[in-house]
């Protein structure tokens, strides 16, 4: 074992303790990984088997305690990353921190901007590092919004006044739904808010220390030059030059995605190293024609330190994320390898330079773009070690050039093994970095395109090698040579406009899109694990190959058998058992901020989506994209029986529109009232398309059966005299859904007001009886008269509403009508999902509290 696997071990398990068990409650798992690492120390001391360079057979106490270092190093990082995570996101903080003032109040706040504005959706976002609240002087980051008609010019380093209500990072919790609260305290944002109109004031500008804010002002310029650049070629150099991806449209961004070129649009490991090696390519031919450096074999070591200058500034000017600092480290190591002409490990290295970053921010394990980049990486090289199929088909290489008539054929032939050898290199490393990062992919972004593995060989060497060094050539000149500078970006958007245009016919490919489930902890180690294991045995196999010896690998043989068919065996009968197999109706209403979306499991693996909630614009924040995705995904749901939309308000059809694009949707019911809003006719375009059924009101039939569950649906104008309904809203035209499973009943009626419920509760009481009701309109005023309640008869109570929402839903004196009785009230804003079962017997109820909110 390798002495870096301590270190870096402690350091993983330090930093997910420290996430998991906040507050110094990782004691525990301190304690028992200090056991561990003691216990794997004492059992490679007894066999003889070294973690350092000593001497194997060294038994003195000297040999024990260096043999021990690693595992001390390891412990030591495991309290710091532990410590550190603790600290970031558990719930004390400092006295002044401006978190203390996040009481929804309006305040005036002081600081200074601390990276550039993103704009998106006609408004801007920065991080604000604060300076005083109301004259009192406060620390701490916080996450600012506002207009773009209020001020687009501001940059970092601006000192700023304003106005704000600050509110607290919180979470919309439902089943499958990812910490953001904790994954923003990672980052050290506790606190957002926005700014209020007309209250916006620069102070002074330059205040970041010099070498920031120099980086800053060249990022912010840069932003602007490209900015001149028109359509999708500008965003996308905007993208691959200073990282700033908010110019792209979602359309575009789907089409890298189903291209499985996404990868392209983020700065990472690929573009620095490409630009390092371009550079390294370029400086190796003036240094090699240096007498002095060709005779002392220098020439190499200088070109691979050379290249760094540029790889650098790229890592700068990109915004140092993640993914670029660990490409800028591998390379620099590269670099002083080469110098030092002294052979390493590629995994050695890279493991290394992972213990290097996590040591400075152990919170860099729960980015995404970390842990893609470094599994993408690991696994390239772990594959190259296996074998390259480029040699195995070509084991002859190139030939040499000869002299006479077959000069022709022999260079043709050359030329033809070597796009044959780049073709089947370009898939094998493809297929790697995809095999690699499957897992991280499915559980941050549900779903996998296989078509990367035909677009990246064309893609990859277009972006790094031609239109990459291009714009960065042109970002350079255009602070010395403007015009020039110019051209050069021009001609980098001329590259980009041909060169994709066959875009799209990637992104059409049969798999460019496949939805994929959000695997667990134990799948996950379970893929990793046979993946180490077939790595294991290949390599073994390579060296039997090599060695001409007979040693047979067939207990690592039966071993990766087991984990191949014994674990996903046993956890197909788990989920199918869970998912297909049972008696119970279970109805979870979602926590969706002030709207309302409930989903229907039903026995036999049905699936009811019963609205879906909603912002008022998407593009802010798309619930269904970000929630109800998640939670179906989650429960492992592709299918849904029936979507239905009781009215279309935004706040409950917004997040049926990704569900209607990416979902299979077997039946659309709608109330019948159309409205002019785009979203409401995609959604029925959509569900149409994917082959649904679509039944307005009056034309669902009365009672539907659907494995086993009875399904009802109603509406107050099916009863209302003629003109009785003139002047109503559009939520009394809401449409009601009473499911029922033997003796469980629950209804959701909806957004309907007092005036349908008096309809309703004079002409069809007997349709509301109900052992749960989802209270109407969010709990407000206008609706849940104690007519309609006591018609109702309800045991329990959901009220769907969002966390201190505008309209003050749900008021006190309608909390304490639908309590009447003892009557059990659940609020999704408290509560968070709200998750009601029954076999027809007996009501489990389970909410999902956050006791963070």
């Amino acid at each position: 074992m390798n002495p870096v696997c301590w270190p870096l071990g402690g350091l993983i398990a330090g930093a997910s303790a420290g996430y998991h068990f906040p507050g110094g409650r990782y004691s525990l798992v301190l304690f028992l990984s200090a056991c561990l690492l003691l216990s794997g120390w004492w059992i490679s001391v007894g066999r003889r088997r070294s973690f350092c360079p000593p001497d194997p057979t060294d038994r003195s106490f000297s040999g024990h305690a260096i043999r021990l270092l690693p595992a001390l190093a390891g412990l030591v990082l495991f309290f710091h990353a532990a410590a550190s995570i603790s600290l970031l996101t558990g719930e004390r903080v400092p006295q002044d921190h401006i978190a203390g003032r996040a009481d929804g109040a309006v305040h005036t706040v002081t600081g200074v901007i601390r990276n550039l504005p993103e704009e998106s959706s006609g408004r801007f976002r920065a991080l604000l590092n604060a300076e005083s609240v109301d004259g009192v002087r406060a620390s701490g980051l916080v996450r600012i919004s506002w207009s773009s008609a209020m001020a687009g010019d501001l940059l970092p380093g601006d000192r700023i006044r304003f106005q704000i209500s600050l509110r607290r990072i919180r979470n919309f919790v439902n089943p499958g739904g990812g910490d953001y609260r904790k994954w923003m305290a990672c980052r050290g944002i506790r606190v957002s808010g926005w700014i209020r109109k007309g209250s916006l004031k620069r102070i002074s500008s330059g205040r970041l220390p010099f070498p920031w804010q120099w980086t800053a002002y060249r990022r912010a310029e840069l932003q602007h030059v490209l900015s001149g650049i028109p359509g999708e070629a500008g965003a996308i150099l905007t993208a691959l030059v200073i990282g700033v991806r908010s110019r792209i449209s979602p359309e575009l961004r789907e089409q890298f995605v189903r291209a499985g070129i996404a990868h392209l649009l983020a700065i990472s490991g690929l573009h620095i190293g490409m630009i390092w090696a371009l550079a390294y390519g370029i400086a190796l031919i003036p240094l090699s024609r240096i007498p002095y450096l060709l005779w002392n074999h220098l020439s190499r070591p200088a070109a691979a330190v050379t290249a760094l200058i540029p790889a650098g500034i790229y890592t700068v000017l990109a915004g140092c994320p993640p993914s670029a600092l660990r490409a800028f480290l591998m390379t620099g190591a590269a670099a002083v390898l080469i110098s030092g002409k002294r052979p390493a490990d590629a995994l050695v290295l890279l493991a290394w330079v992972a213990v290097i970053l996590l040591t400075v921010s152990p919170a860099m394990l729960f980015s995404p773009s970390f842990l893609l980049s470094f599994a993408a990486v690991f696994t390239i090289l772990a594959g190259i070690r296996i074998g390259n199929p480029s040699r195995l088909q070509s084991p002859g290489g190139l030939e040499a050039d000869s002299d006479g008539p077959g000069r022709r054929r022999t260079r043709l032939r050359n030329i033809f093994r070597f796009l044959k050898s780049y073709v089947l290199s370009s898939l094998w490393i493809s297929l790697l970095a995809i095999l690699g990062t499957l897992p991280v992919t499915m559980s941050f972004f549900h779903q996998i395109s296989f078509n990367g593995l035909a677009a990246n060989p064309i893609f990859i060497p277009l972006t790094g090698f031609l239109v990459l060094p291009c714009a960065l050539a042109g970002a350079g000149l255009s602070w010395l040579w403007p015009a020039a500078g110019s051209a050069l970006l021009q001609l980098s958007a001329l590259i980009l406009n041909t060169g994709f245009i066959c875009l799209p016919l990637f992104s059409n490919l049969p798999f460019s899109r496949y939805p994929t489930i959000s695997p667990t902890i134990l799948e996950i180690i379970w893929y990793y694990g046979l993946l180490a294991f077939l790595y294991v045995i290949l390599r073994k196999r390579l060296e039997k190959k090599r060695n001409g010896t007979e040693e047979s690998n067939r207990r690592l043989i039966y071993m990766a058998l087991f984990l191949l068919l014994a674990f996903p065996v046993g956890n197909t009968i788990h989920w199918h058992r869970k998912r297909f197999q049972g008696d119970t109706l279970r109805v979870t209403v979602l926590d969706v901020g002030q709207g309302s979306a409930a989903l229907a499991e039903l026995p036999g693996g049905g699936a009811i989506l019963i609205d879906g909630g909603g912002f008022y614009d998407n593009r802010i924040f798309d619930v269904g994209k970000w929630i109800i995705a998640r939670v179906l995904i989650h429960k492992r749901i592709f299918t849904i029986d029936v979507m239905v939309l009781s009215h279309p308000d935004g706040d409950h059809m917004n997040g049926l529109q990704h569900i209607s694009r990416y979902f299979s949707v077997r039946e659309a019911w709608l109330n019948g009232s159309w409205t002019k809003a785009k979203i409401f006719h995609e959604i029925a375009r959509n569900a149409g398309t994917s082959g649904a059924v679509t039944f307005m009101d009056g034309q669902i039939p009365d009672d539907i059966i659907i494995n086993g569950i009875t399904v009802r649906t109603f509406c107050a104008m099916d009863y209302a005299a003629a003109g009785e309904s003139a002047g109503w809203r559009d939520n009394n035209r809401s449409l009601l859904v009473r499911l029922a499973h033997k003796n469980f009943t629950v209804l959701l009626p909806g957004d309907i007001e007092v005036e349908a419920e008096a309809i309703l509760t004079a002409r069809a009481p007997g349709l509301l009886s109900a052992d749960v009701l989802i209270a109407p309109h969010h709990g407000c005023a206008s609706s849940g008269s104690q007519e309609f309640i006591s018609a109702v008869h309800p045991q329990e109570v959901v009220i769907s509403c969002g966390f201190k929402n505008r309209y003050g839903c749900p008021r006190n004196h309608m909390l304490d009508r639908y309590g009447a009785g003892r009557r059990r009230i659940f609020r999704t804003d408290l509560d968070g999902a709200v998750v009601l079962s029954s076999s027809g017997k007996r009501i489990q109820e389970y909410r999902m509290r956050n006791k963070t909110r």
